[in-house]
């Protein structure tokens, strides 16, 4: 009996661990996830260290097919060559949920979106942006992606340790080698906390080596968090929750055009062509139905969208007040493509914050359509030769 128990033993710790690499790979953590983790980066050309603090979070996201996981990465430069102490540019996030990016970098708060930016999503690998971004393959649930691609990769060798001793601690070793034209030309060393499932614990690459470019990365994680926790925002308002300040101060786009119906119109402040300011906060109600619309003065289509909206609206029997929003500062400029405006008509000037706010800063024209209570029913953004007729339509389908 008890030779059957010895081996019963033996035989269920061979089966849990893991044997081949795919083994390996198919184990790694897909659950929720939080971790700490230090980033060093070692080239020879440089007279100190980059290192970065990280935070990793993930979410699993099994119905995403873009990623794997919905995924929130902090990171803070920590130290680098010349540096004193870190400043508001040594800190960002790069965060994706749902077909939609966010990234601080140098203060600035950049964001994209599908389905109106598929090229960011698809090139140059299925997910673009979302698997590729810096330390997005240290969330475990690309690295694991990342690792399958490297096994179905000719180029890639890959073998297993399964018990190694690091530290004085037991871990489970995946080791990569890429071998081009007969030459190793990267090298990795991935180490995992054991258990029922393997969560990151060291990563080691070495880039190019024996090159001018050499690099060394080397990153130490720690245990994770409490498994239990959901910690990767999976809505916009969850970010914004972790990074009120962020968003306040560095985003370029308060909101986008595709997410603005049903949402209140953002606030508008910009000098009119009459020499007044009109301004109005988020929640403020607007005397009429209300169309928005951005343009460049010096832009081709511009001339034929006022016509167009001009035509539509004339067509409506109630009234629709139109805020024509020039991006541009020159008032001659502007003068020069619509240089009165008409019964219910209102001209800003320098309104490049609120294509920004609305979204469109990229987009124009763009139109913006928002009932008589400031919430925002529909859009428009290009320009099209049935722009008149469809911007009837919108305009027909608001309440007076």
């Amino acid at each position: 009996m008890m030779s059957f128990i010895t081996t019963l033993i033996a035989a269920t710790a061979l089966a849990s661990t893991p044997a081949t690499p795919i083994e390996l790979i198919n184990r790694i953590d897909t659950a929720a996830y939080s971790a700490e983790a230090t980033f060093s980066v070692t080239m020879p050309q440089l007279t100190d260290d980059v290192v970065y603090a990280l935070v990793l979070n993930q979410t699993p996201a099994p119905a995403d097919t873009l990623c794997p996981a919905a995924y929130l990465i902090d990171w803070t430069v920590t130290h680098r060559p010349g540096m004193s102490e870190p400043t508001a540019a040594d800190h960002g996030f790069t965060s994706y949920f749902s077909g939609n990016h966010y990234s601080l970098t140098a203060e600035r708060l950049r964001e994209r979106h599908m389905p109106a930016d598929v090229a960011t999503f698809t090139r140059p690998v299925k997910g673009g942006i979302a698997v590729t971004s810096q330390f997005a393959d240290l969330v475990p649930a690309l690295m694991a992606a990342k690792l399958r691609d490297m096994a179905d990769d000719p180029r890639y060798s890959l073998s297993v340790r399964p018990d190694t001793i690091v530290g004085g601690e037991k871990a489970v070793a995946l080791l990569t080698r890429m071998t081009v034209n007969g030459n190793v030309a990267s090298e990795g060393e991935y180490l995992f906390y054991p258990g029922a499932t393997l969560t990151p614990r060291r990563v080691v690459l070495e880039n190019n080596t024996g090159s001018i470019g050499e690099q060394t990365i080397t990153v130490n994680i720690a245990r994770p968090h409490d498994a239990g926790t959901t910690p990767a925002p999976v809505t916009e308002e969850a970010l914004m929750a972790v990074y009120p300040d962020q968003f306040e101060r560095y985003r370029t786009s308060s909101y986008r055009l595709e997410n603005l119906p049903g949402r209140h119109l953002p606030a508008i402040a910009a000098p009119t062509s009459t020499g007044t300011r009109f301004a109005r906060n988020t929640s403020q109600s607007l005397d009429a139905p209300t169309a928005v619309v951005m343009l460049e003065a010096r832009s081709e289509f511009t001339p034929k969208v006022i016509a167009a909206v001009r035509e539509a609206a004339a067509q409506l029997p109630w009234r629709m007040d139109i805020l024509w929003a020039f991006t541009d500062t020159n008032p001659d400029d502007v003068e020069a493509v619509i240089a009165e405006p008409a019964t219910d008509e209102t001209i800003l000037l320098s309104a490049r914050a609120i294509a920004r706010d609305c979204g469109a800063g990229s987009t124009l024209p763009a139109i913006v359509f928002a009932g008589r209570n400031g919430i925002v029913t529909d859009f428009i953004a290009g320009y099209n030769n049935s722009l008149s007729s469809d911007v009837l339509k919108k305009m027909m389908g608001m309440k007076p």
